[in-house]
């Protein structure tokens, strides 16, 4: 067949793509209703479960899209916080806006829905347990098309220092923590590390990948349709692997056994806000198991809620690519907050492949 199983997520890139100083809104039409605004990413929240939220409460939901984890920071950057109520923040950047002052502790308000979250999430990041409530968690994998492949990607090494054959056929992560994370990896260090020898070490290895890459700003600006066809392999998240794989597009998907990286996204209240008990309330209904599991379903990552879980199809329940077995879980790490130093250097070696 002709089409690339791969087109579908240029798709998602290409929607979800947009310039934050004009981010997309839902319910634009004015009411004498409160408005409850809330900076997430694009399809990351079930319309019905907001919506159910909207005629309890007699609230409307405005939601702030942001495309990348690096655009939300600029967008909080530009307006110091202000302008929205609910935050969703990832696990590397929370306690960056902690000391921001960018979101709100949550000792005022009663969670009581967080009882219903798995204590290994709860308790991740010590700092964070004050002042965000877990939200989905995913994890970097890869994901490729068996007919154009001689053999199955297991490993990051098979991207990072890719055969021939893949040339401009590969998809990397949208941002330099990602990218070099995966890469050290790949050379055996933690994707962590803060090594200035093991950092050089990647940018060597990335540079000599270049050739075999095609960057995200490639793909979201295309000049032809081709360069869809050419994707191959893509480095993405195990969320979006499950999408495309229910949708009925055959991708094969694996989490390289030399390890991988996860990140934790979080909802909290921003310090800003005006209607903050409102902006708690509502985490704690998406905590709600039923409103947990409907929006797990639909947003298809993996949730923190285990009595959302049980609620899931079976075979969202039993998917090893949203939930991995214990022995995969060993070999994650966690992206965390890297020192000033660390992530200038990374973010020096991203800017110089672009």
């Amino acid at each position: 067949m002709r089409f690339n199983i791969f087109f579908l997520i240029i798709i998602w890139l290409s929607c979800n793509y947009g310039v934050l100083a004009h981010a997309a809104v839902s319910n634009t039409v004015k009411t004498d209703q409160p408005e409850l605004s809330v900076l997430i990413r694009y399809n990351y929240l079930s319309p019905t479960v907001y919506k159910q939220f909207e005629q309890k409460y007699n609230v409307k939901i405005k939601l702030v899209y942001y495309s990348s984890d690096d655009d939300r920071n600029l967008l909080l950057l530009e307006s110091d916080g202000r302008g929205v109520d609910v935050v969703c923040v990832d696990s590397t950047s929370a306690t960056a806006y902690i000391a921001s002052g960018w979101i709100t502790p949550l000792t005022d308000f009663e969670l009581k829905n967080t009882q219903y979250i798995d204590s290994h999430w709860l308790t991740q990041h010590n700092l964070l347990e004050k002042f965000a409530v877990p939200y989905f968690w995913k994890v970097l994998g890869i994901a490729f098309h068996n007919e154009r492949l001689k053999e199955p990607i297991k490993h990051w090494s098979n991207i990072i220092n890719p055969s021939p054959s893949l040339y401009s056929k590969i998809l990397m992560p949208p941002t330099a923590h990602e990218t070099v994370a995966i890469t050290l990896l790949s050379l055996g260090y933690s994707a962590n590390s803060t090594s200035i020898n093991a950092l050089q070490k990647a940018e060597l290895t990335l540079t000599k990948q270049r050739p075999f890459v095609l960057w995200t700003s490639d793909i979201r600006y295309p000049a032809t349709g081709s360069i869809n066809e050419n994707l191959w392999v893509s480095a993405v998240y195990n969320g979006e692997a499950y999408a495309l794989m229910r949708s009925g597009v055959p991708i094969e998907f694996t989490i390289p056994s030399e390890g991988s990286v996860m990140i934790l996204d979080y909802l909290a209240v921003a310090e800003e806000s005006e209607k903050k008990q409102l902006a708690a309330t509502f985490i704690d209904f998406l905590n709600e198991p039923h409103n947990a599991a409907e929006n797990a379903h639909y947003v298809a990552y993996s949730s923190p809620n285990a009595a959302a879980r049980a609620l899931l199809p079976e075979p969202m329940q039993q998917s090893p690519w949203l939930y991995p077995s214990l022995q995969v879980m060993q070999k994650l790490e966690l992206l965390l907050p890297l020192p000033s130093t660390a992530t200038k250097k990374i973010s020096q070696i991203y800017f110089h492949l672009q």
